[in-house]
């Protein structure tokens, strides 16, 4: 879809906030080369921290930290600015939870974001949540009918964002993202990816490490892909409305690292570690809501994500890091 101009895109300005992460550097890109006119990108970090962002025309940095950043402040930053998509988070780790900063900024930080975009006169905001407000890690198919109930700050905290973002005037759209992966993705910007944490070991001549019987099943979806559907939420016929945004379908860790395997040459097999408290889960989208109304559905089968995913670590291998 990159260079496609989008009726809900071309001539209108944005704010994107996390624009400097992992997938917010995608979609400031894919705005631009859609025919935004402008495209604001929000963040603490400078975007020229990521090696994957390009200096772009109509891209305008702006330098604030979300959950310290005034309501004042935050007005400014959207004066002008059609819709926004609001990204920005700190995200689950699972080796501790840092409460006070996610509290401040996800959900004061969206609060302020939410009171500074109705105060501005913004006509839609795309609010990115994920599947950890859901809270469940086994049964059927996540389905965005059933009520959440999460489990862990993060969870509770993007569940809140989403409450958030349904009391206010301006016309929302709420995306639930699945375990994303793809070029660029480093754990400083999120959870630890097993794609990336198993790439890095094996191409360090370690091999990947698997927890348990390697029976835990994951929805991947590609970051374009992710982009792709976050870009149609624009449309009016998302408003107020709850998506999913996976491929659909779980892949098993053990299947997983068998094709990382193939793809990166690495003939050893699999170091096996005792279970962790992912035993026996299985984390998988239904996505029949956003194909239906948005016609959206995933276009990068995983292996070819896979190797895309590759090929960039092994282009800018301080970028993602050494696995201890």
């Amino acid at each position: 879809m990159a260079g496609e101009v989008s009726d809900e895109v071309a001539d209108k300005r944005f704010l994107v906030t996390g624009a400097a992460g992992f997938i917010g550097n995608h979609l400031v890109r894919a705005l631009a080369a859609r025919g935004a006119r402008e495209v604001r990108a929000l963040d603490r970090e400078p975007l020229a921290a990521n090696p994957f962002f390009v200096r772009t025309p109509g891209v305008t940095e702006v330098r604030l930290a979300l959950g310290d950043a005034s309501t004042d402040a935050l007005v400014d930053a959207l004066d002008g600015v059609d819709a926004v998509f609001h990204l920005a988070a700190v995200k689950y780790r699972p080796r501790g939870e840092p409460l006070v900063d996610i509290v401040r900024t996800n959900a004061l930080g969206t609060a302020a974001l939410l009171e500074a975009a109705t105060r501005a006169g913004v006509a839609k905001l795309v609010f990115t949540s994920s599947l950890y407000a859901y809270g469940r890690m086994r049964g059927g198919p996540l389905d965005e009918a059933e009520t959440p109930a999460p489990c862990t700050a993060y969870g509770c905290s993007k569940r809140f964002g989403e409450e958030l973002v349904a009391l206010t005037g301006v016309r929302f759209t709420t995306l639930r993202y699945l375990f994303v992966y793809g070029p660029g993705q480093a754990a400083k910007h999120g959870y630890p990816s097993v794609i990336v944490k198993s790439f890095v070991r094996m191409l360090a001549g370690r091999p990947p490490v698997i927890y348990g019987d390697g029976a835990q099943v994951l929805d991947y979806v590609f970051v374009d892909d992710v982009v792709d559907a976050t870009i149609r939420a624009l449309a009016p016929v998302a408003d107020g409305r709850v998506y999913n945004v996976g491929s659909g379908n779980g892949t098993p860790i053990r299947d997983l690292i068998g094709t990382m395997r193939d793809l990166a040459g690495f003939a050893g097999e699999p170091e096996f570690q005792p279970p962790d408290g992912t035993a026996g889960t299985s984390r998988v989208a239904r996505i029949d809501r956003i194909r239906s109304d948005l016609g959206w559905s995933p276009g990068t089968p995983l292996r070819d994500g896979l190797a895309a995913t590759l090929t960039s670590i092994r282009l800018h291998p301080g970028w993602y890091g050494r696995e201890k």
